[in-house]
């Protein structure tokens, strides 16, 4: 008889419940927005612009699938994992369902995403040193130049985006690809004003591996 009882309470119970009881908030999470204090905030911004070029979905190590492995400098790709979508990549008979072109696509764009948050939020931090962020303005804009310029070598007329994307709407707006040329403009204005900031000509040991003129 007690559960005839409890059950329909049960119910009652689960079905007036808010959303908000279950779309809790990470009280340790910090927004894009509430980050950028410090000099050293855009420090370790920067660097995560040259953490995104360490992967193997983007230009790393382990990125030959997008890049070397498609051509006779290296040796044919024998992977045959996911239905032998890798082999795709190799007979350039990509699909458009292709999973690892997806997450290549997916993942330069990320980084390109992580320059343009830098770039749009280096001005909300005062420095000691306006040398300092100078490089750091630089470094960021030469990070995606690089990306841009491996995307438009690959893909031709692709979309092109030099701010933070913070709507639904405005990543609609630039979802739409843009010209070649126009994309080839973009890449040129980063370097030329990266090759003209206080950027050093060579990088020190301990910083080695930086943007550098």
């Amino acid at each position: 008889m007690k559960k005839r009882y409890i059950l329909p309470f049960v119910l009652l119970a689960l079905s007036s419940c808010t959303k908000d009881f279950l779309n809790q908030k990470n009280p340790n999470a910090v927004t894009i927005d509430d980050y950028f204090k410090s000099e050293n905030d855009v420090l370790l911004a920067v660097n995560g612009l040259y953490q995104s070029l360490r992967s193997g979905s983007t230009i790393g190590e382990s990125s030959t699938l997008y890049n070397e492995e498609r051509s006779d400098n290296s040796g044919r790709n024998d992977n045959q994992s996911n239905a032998g979508e890798p082999f795709q990549f190799n007979d350039f008979s990509l699909l458009p369902s292709n999973t690892y072109l997806k997450t290549h696509w997916s993942a330069m764009y990320a980084a390109i995403s992580r320059c343009n948050v830098v770039l749009s939020h280096v001005d909300d931090v005062t420095f000691t040193s306006a040398e300092l962020k100078g490089r750091y303005i630089a470094e960021a804009k030469f990070v995606r130049a690089l990306l841009y310029f491996h995307m438009v070598r690959k893909f031709g007329d692709i979309p092109l985006s030099t701010v933070q994307v913070t709507s639904k709407e405005q990543a609609n707006e630039l979802a739409f690809r843009q010209k070649e040329s126009i994309v080839y403009e973009q890449i040129i204005k980063d370097l030329t004003e990266a090759l003209s900031s206080n950027l050093p000509n060579t990088q020190k040991v301990y910083v080695f591996g930086r943007a550098s003129k």
